[in-house]
């Protein structure tokens, strides 16, 4: 809570979509499915508006199939 309230501080947008990936990374590792789904989401939101980050909207995508193979929901890990 308090990385986000200073993140809210931070201009750069892709800063901010590092942390959502990082965070949504350790809420996986932690088996936290629908945290780090949104956390995942933000991240996916900011690279898509960004050039040069396909690679990291990638990654973030494996993290929501993983979330929803984790969950056992998986129709959503195929999209």
């Amino acid at each position: 809570k308090v990385a986000e309230k200073k993140l809210a501080k931070v201009p750069d947008q892709i800063e901010a979509a590092e942390f959502y990936f990082k965070v949504s990374w350790l809420y996986m590792s932690l088996r936290q499915n629908a945290v780090s789904l949104n956390y995942a989401r933000d991240a996916m939101n900011i690279y898509k508006m960004h050039d040069g980050y396909e690679k990291k909207l990638a990654i973030s995508q494996v993290v929501m199939g993983t979330n929803y193979m984790q969950m056992q929901r998986f129709k959503d890990a195929e999209k």
